[in-house]
Parts: C-alpha cells; structure tokens; sequence
C-alpha cells in the first residue's frame, strides 16, 4: 500500500511538471514548495522530499522564488515512477507498464529500457 501511495505522489507530481513544461530549460515552478504541492494534490511532507529529489530551488527570471526541473530530473522522476510501480505489484515483481505509460506518455519501449537498465528482466 505505501509503494501505491507514493506512486500516485510520484506521478502528481511527474505529471504536474510535464504539463508545465518550458523548453529545454525544463520547468519552473514559482512559489513555496507548501504552494506547489497543494496544486500537486500532494502533502507537503512527502512534497518536500520530491522537490529535494527531483528539482532546485531557486529564483525564476522574474525574480520569484521556486523550483527549477530540468529535464534531467524528470527523466529522474520517470525512472522512480517506474521502479516503483513495479515494486507496488507485490513480490512478484512483475508488471505491465502499459497502462503507466500510457498515463506518463511515454512508450513501452522506452519503459522497458529503463527498467532493464535498472536490472529487471523484461
């Protein structure tokens, strides 16, 4: 259950930065990181871990704090949402990521990269 939970934040979070993409620069997220999670729908405990993870604070070209994701940390932030997903289908450790990724938009060839690359067999 606590894999499952944290995926659905891993994902709110994931999915959150995508739809605010801005270029190759990644994305900036202006506000608090309290601010920000709540328009996550994620608590601010488990926010601050994430934003620890998968972004750098900072301040924006108008001068606003926040959070900088590059594209490197959501490529990061893919690879967790994966794994985890896996680890949330019990001790099996076998899934079908279609369904995630159809959600991530992303392929399952790309998925199935990562993961092998992350030591599962495919």
């Amino acid at each position: 259950i606590k894999c499952a939970l944290l995926l659905k934040h891993l994902l709110n979070f994931y999915l959150f930065c995508i739809r605010r993409r801005g270029g190759a620069k990644g994305t900036f997220l202006t506000g608090t990181a309290e601010d920000i999670s709540g328009h996550m729908h994620i608590p601010s405990k488990v926010s601050g871990t994430l934003f620890n993870l998968f972004s750098i604070s900072g301040h924006g070209s108008n001068g606003k704090e926040g959070y900088q994701v590059t594209r490197q940390h959501l490529e990061k932030c893919m690879v967790y949402n994966l794994i985890t997903y896996v680890l949330a289908q019990g001790h099996s450790m076998k899934a079908e990521v279609s369904d995630l990724c159809t959600e991530m938009k992303m392929e399952v060839s790309i998925a199935a990269n990562i993961l092998r690359e992350a030591g599962f067999s495919i």
